[in-house]
C-alpha cells in the first residue's frame, strides 16, 4: 500500500505537466485560426474570432454612423453614410496585427496591455458625393465668395456709406479634410472661424479704405442743435449733403487735404430748420379743449430764430469742425423751447362760451367766466398772444372812460385780462350786451388767483 501511494506522489506531477502543456499547445491551435488572448482593436474584444469577424464587427460601428458636423452658430448638421455611398473595410489593418502574433506565446498577452490596438480602416466613399454635401453645408455656403470682392463709397438714405464685399471666406480644403477624418472618427466635426481665410485687399481697394478713415472723421456726427423739445444732431445723412464731388466722382479737397462742403447747401438747410421753428406772424391750429381744431391767423407769439447768425454759426462750425450741443440764438422766444412753443401751461378762452380755462403743466388750474368785448363795437379778437405784462392797481384808460383794476394782465396792445367790479354778471351771452373795449373782463377773486399763478409770457389763446 505504502509502496502504491509513493508511486502515485510520484507520477502526478508529470501527469500536471502533460495536461498543462497539452492545454497549453491547444489553445495555441485554437488561437492559430484567430486572434491571440487579451486581443482588442478598437475597443472589440477579438480573442479567439477570425478576421472575418472582427471586420464584419468594426464596420457595423462605422458604416452606419452619420457624420455629425457642429456649426458656429450652434447649429447641427449631419451627412449619411449612404448618402455619399459609404464602405470601410478592416481586413488590411487586421491581418498586419495577426500577422505579428505567435499564437504559441498567446500566455504573454497575460501582463501585455498593449496587445489592445486602435487602427485606422481602409474606407471608400463617392468623390461627387461628398463635394455636394460639402459644398451644401450652411458653414460652406454662407461663407462662400463666388464675386470678385470690391469696395466703394456710396450716397444712400443715411449718407455716404462704405460698400466692403471683402470678407473672411471659407478654406473649402480643410473643411472637406476635417469631414473626411468624420468618416471613421466618433468624435463630430466642429467647424469655426479657424476655417476661414482673411482676404487680402487689393490695392486700388485699399485705397478706398483709406479715404473711407478720412471721410468718417468728417460724418461723424459733433454738433447737435438743442431746440427745447427736441435734440437735433447733425448726423451723417446731413453732411454728406455738403460734400462738393468732382467730375472725376471724387471728394474735392481743401488745400490743408479736409473735404470741401458747399456753403450754399449748409446756409439753405440751417434756414430750412429754423423756418421750421419760426412760429411767430404764422397761421396757427390750435386743439380745444374740447377737442375742435381752429385755425387762429392773428398770432402775436411764438418764437423767431435769428437766422442769419446760426447760418453763420453753422458754416464756420462745419468747417472747423465745432464738437458741441449748441442753443440756436432767437430774435424771439417762446414761453417753452421746440416745435410746440405753447407747451402745456397756457390760458384758453373760449369767446362763444364765455370761459377762461388755465393750464398749469397740463392740468386745469382756473375754470371761470367772463365777459369779453362787444360785438360789432369793440370785440376782442381771435388770437394768440401772450402775457406780457403785469401790475397790481391800475387804472385802465380810454377816450370816454378811466376804470380802476386791482389786477391788469396785458396780452396785446391795450387788451388785457383783469377784474372788472363794474359787471354784475359773467358769462353766457351778457358780453352781446354789456361787452367790454375788447378786454377780458373777470370776477376778483378769478383775476386775483390767475395773477398770482401766471408768468410773463405765458401764452393766451383766444378764440370764436
Amino acid at each position: 500500500m505504502k509502496r502504491k501511494l509513493l508511486a502515485v506522489l510520484y507520477y502526478t506531477p508529470t501527469v500536471c505537466i502533460v495536461v498543462l502543456v497539452t492545454l497549453y499547445f491547444l489553445l495555441a491551435m485554437y488561437y492559430r485560426n484567430g486572434f491571440s488572448y487579451n486581443t482588442w482593436v478598437n475597443g472589440v474584444y477579438c480573442t479567439g474570432k477570425n478576421i472575418e469577424d472582427i471586420n464584419s464587427l468594426l464596420k457595423s460601428r462605422y458604416e452606419t454612423r452619420s457624420i455629425e458636423i457642429h456649426n458656429p452658430d450652434g447649429s447641427v448638421e449631419y451627412i449619411l453614410p449612404d448618402e455619399i455611398n459609404y464602405r470601410i473595410d478592416f481586413t488590411e489593418y487586421l491581418k498586419s496585427i495577426q500577422k505579428k502574433q505567435n499564437p504559441f506565446l498567446w500566455i504573454l498577452n497575460f501582463t501585455d496591455w498593449k496587445a489592445g490596438a486602435d487602427i485606422e480602416p481602409s474606407f471608400t466613399f463617392e468623390e461627387d458625393a461628398l463635394d455636394y454635401y460639402v459644398d451644401n453645408l450652411s458653414f460652406v455656403k454662407n461663407n462662400t465668395n463666388d464675386s470678385v470682392p470690391y469696395t466703394a463709397i456710396k450716397l444712400t438714405d443715411n449718407g455716404y456709406e462704405l460698400i466692403d464685399t471683402y470678407r473672411p471666406y471659407v478654406d473649402r480644403k480643410a473643411v472637406l479634410d476635417a469631414v473626411k477624418v468624420g468618416l471613421y472618427s466618433e468624435e463630430p466635426v466642429e467647424l469655426s472661424e479657424n476655417y476661414l481665410i482673411k482676404p487680402v485687399y487689393a490695392d486700388k481697394d485699399l485705397k478706398v479704405l483709406k479715404e473711407w478713415d478720412s471721410l468718417k472723421k468728417y460724418l461723424e456726427p459733433k454738433l447737435t442743435y438743442d431746440m427745447g423739445a427736441e435734440q437735433i444732431s447733425i448726423d451723417s445723412s446731413v453732411l454728406s449733403d455738403f460734400l462738393i464731388v468732382g467730375e472725376n466722382g471724387e471728394f474735392v479737397k481743401n488745400e490743408d487735404g479736409s473735404f470741401a462742403i458747399d456753403e450754399e447747401k449748409a446756409v439753405k438747410y440751417m434756414d430750412s430748420l429754423c423756418s421750421s421753428y419760426d412760429t411767430y406772424g404764422k397761421d396757427r391750429v390750435f386743439t380745444t379743449i374740447k377737442g375742435e381744431e381752429k385755425v387762429i391767423k392773428n398770432v402775436y407769439y411764438g418764437t423767431l430764430l435769428n437766422h442769419k447768425a446760426e447760418c453763420e454759426y453753422f458754416v464756420n462750425a462745419l468747417k472747423t469742425g465745432i464738437s458741441e450741443v449748441h442753443t440756436p440764438s432767437y430774435i424771439r422766444k417762446g414761453y417753452v423751447r421746440g416745435l410746440d412753443d405753447i407747451g402745456n401751461t397756457y390760458i384758453e378762452i373760449d369767446m362763444n362760451e364765455q370761459v377762461l380755462y388755465y393750464f398749469e403743466d397740463g392740468v386745469i388750474n382756473l375754470h371761470c367766466d367772463i365777459v369779453s368785448g362787444r360785438p360789432g363795437y369793440n370785440a376782442t379778437p381771435q388770437m394768440i398772444c401772450s402775457v406780457f405784462n403785469k401790475k397790481k392797481a391800475a387804472i385802465l384808460r380810454g377816450a370816454d372812460y378811466a376804470s380802476y383794476v386791482d389786477y391788469w394782465m396785458a396780452i396785446y396792445q391795450g387788451i388785457g385780462l383783469h377784474d372788472a367790479s363794474w359787471q354784475r354778471a359773467f358769462g353766457g351771452e351778457r358780453y352781446k350786451t354789456h361787452g367790454s373795449h375788447g378786454c377780458i373782463n373777470m370776477r376778483k377773486g378769478d383775476a386775483e388767483r390767475l395773477y398770482d399763478s401766471i408768468e410773463l409770457g405765458i401764452p393766451v389763446i383766444l378764440y370764436y
